[in-house]
């Protein structure tokens, strides 16, 4: 199968753009092993082939390069401006690819676990792919890069808070390296919003 470069196989393999081929390997096996037609518990052959697909493609020097230069396309000659602030809701609905290239102001420094500021980002999190759903039902999902735009969180700062949603039921991975929110992840939006509305009020 020929690399596709409007699927983000970094997405699907869940490594970073400058992983190491050892890193890339690594998580082959472990996603190759899960999807595999053969695993009658979580097997799923369309999943199966894109990662066949995305660690051929990613392992090899020169089709890796080929592939993000097609991914990247002529948008080399620098960065996106990012979002104005507050506008989390509107990148929702139509989110840029581009990266953000500062860390959230809001998240701790120093390496130091805010638990607080953990649940903040969960539910921006659901927020954005829950308007994302409304606005585009079509295509309700959202990239890792999409998100970090939307939220101006970089992806390493993401990453926990995308496990714990995802093995929570809130929001499901697709076919083609992105995101969108459940039926589990809309009911638990909504409630963190009636939440806040209701500390707001007895404030």
């Amino acid at each position: 199968m020929a690399a596709d470069p409007s699927v983000d196989y970094y997405e699907l393999l869940q490594v970073s753009p400058t992983a190491e081929p050892a890193a890339i390997l690594a998580v082959y096996r472990v996603l190759s092993a899960k999807y595999d037609p053969a695993n009658k518990s979580t097997g799923n052959a369309q999943r199966y082939h894109l990662i066949k697909t995305a660690y051929e493609t990613l392992s090899n020097k020169d089709k890796r390069l080929a592939y993000d230069r097609q991914r990247k396309g002529p948008a080399s000659a620098g960065p996106a401006p990012a979002a104005p602030s507050g506008q989390v809701r509107a990148a929702a609905s139509g989110a840029s690819e581009q990266a953000p290239s500062q860390p959230d102001p809001a998240s701790p420094a120093g390496g130091a676990v805010d638990r607080r500021f953990e649940a903040r980002k969960r539910q921006m999190i659901l927020s954005v792919l829950y308007d994302r759903i409304i606005a585009s039902p079509l295509q309700p999902g959202l990239n890792m890069r999409q998100l970090e735009t939307a939220l101006k969180i970089p992806k390493e700062q993401l990453e926990f808070a995308m496990w714990f949603l995802n093995e929570s039921g809130c929001i499901k991975s697709l076919d083609n390296g992105r995101f969108m929110i459940t039926f589990q992840g809309v009911a638990e939006c909504e409630r963190g919003e009636e939440q806040l509305k209701a500390k707001s009020s007895e404030g």
